[in-house]
């Protein structure tokens, strides 16, 4: 049987995102088939998009990374 968990974050502040991801680190299962990676955010700044997806792979190196913005609302 194949198991999924999804962890959720809300995270307003770049320093915010560390500390949430040395959490999931934590209760991460060891064994994962795969891990993904997904950003929402309201900020359209390409800078700080790829700020979030280096702290992302830097912090969980095996997870795919995947976001959107809501500038098309």
């Amino acid at each position: 049987m194949i198991e999924m968990k999804e962890f959720l974050y809300r995270v307003t502040k770049i320093h915010e995102l560390t500390q949430q991801l040395d959490q999931f680190s934590q209760v991460c299962p060891k064994e994962h088939g795969s891990i993904l990676a997904m950003v929402f955010t309201s900020n359209t700044d390409p800078i700080f998009h790829r700020q979030l997806s280096v702290i992302i792979k830097a912090e969980v190196p095996a997870a795919a990374v995947m976001g959107m913005t809501t500038s098309g609302e």
